[in-house]
């Protein structure tokens, strides 16, 4: 009897504790999602070949007389889907805990790739992420970059310095601007911190749109004598006119 009524207990526990899907409430696994939800997220993930692209500096908006090569950027998955619903929760449901499994997936993805670019290769970047104006936040309680950024330096073993970059700048939100318009919002919105000589930078973000925000944050390190090697975001739109596709030419040692 009193083992039967432990296991109702256990039972009874069980139940009340299970932890829910973040996207459907189903009973949830370790991640924060269901099985189901799991494998719809997998879905969203793009083939190794369609995973890194290069993009070109915007024509208008950098500072008088700056420069700057194209940029590689790698995206584990397109915008879409369970994929941009589970940002979507992250950010404005308060989930940071799923930014791990997130951060740990898209450090898997790179790392495999080898992503470092060819002057660069025999000294690993530090991770920066994009960081989010203090108003921003006070609002939210975290940098959803930073989150993915612990998981994916949790993976790639790459240095993580979220000090690296301020957000100077409180910036109006950027999904009603046109490019142009996101171009000059962003101006001199960041500044950057002790970074010291000769580093070079991996920025870091949870999706990459016009680029708008990636190339203000180039241009800030670039001003300090400090080269960007790449990009990592989860998440970007399918296609755009200025991706091309991109074949990694060199390893990290």
């Amino acid at each position: 009897m009193k083992k039967y009524l432990h296991q109702l207990w256990q039972g009874c526990l069980g139940t009340v504790l299970q932890p829910e899907c973040s996207l459907c409430q189903r009973p949830a696994t370790a991640t924060g999602w269901c099985s189901n939800c799991l494998t719809a997220l997998q879905h969203c993930r793009f083939s190794t070949v369609d995973q890194m692209q290069v993009v070109e500096p915007p024509p208008a908006g950098l500072a008088e007389g700056m420069v700057l090569d194209s940029l590689s950027v790698f995206a584990w998955g397109h915008y879409g889907g369970a994929l941009k619903r589970s940002l979507t929760t992250l950010k404005y449901q308060q989930k940071p805990h799923l930014a791990l499994a997130l951060g740990f997936w898209l450090g898997q993805s790179w790392h495999s790739q080898l992503l470092l670019e060819q002057p660069l290769r025999s000294r690993a970047p530090i991770v920066v992420p994009i960081p989010l104006s203090q108003e921003k936040l006070k609002l939210r309680g975290f940098n959803q970059a930073e989150r993915l950024a612990q998981g994916f330096c949790r993976w790639t073993g790459l240095r993580l310095h979220p000090q690296a970059l301020q957000r100077v700048r409180n910036t109006e939100a950027q999904f009603r601007l046109s490019a142009a318009e996101r171009a000059a919002n962003l101006s001199r919105a960041f500044a950057v911190g002790n970074v010291s000589p000769g580093t070079a930078v991996l920025l870091l973000d949870d999706i990459y749109t016009t680029g708008a925000t990636v190339w203000a944050a180039v241009e800030a390190f670039a001003q300090r004598g400090i080269p960007t090697v790449g990009v990592v975001v989860m998440a970007r739109p399918t296609s755009a006119p200025s991706y091309t596709n991109a074949k990694p030419n060199a390893t990290m040692s």
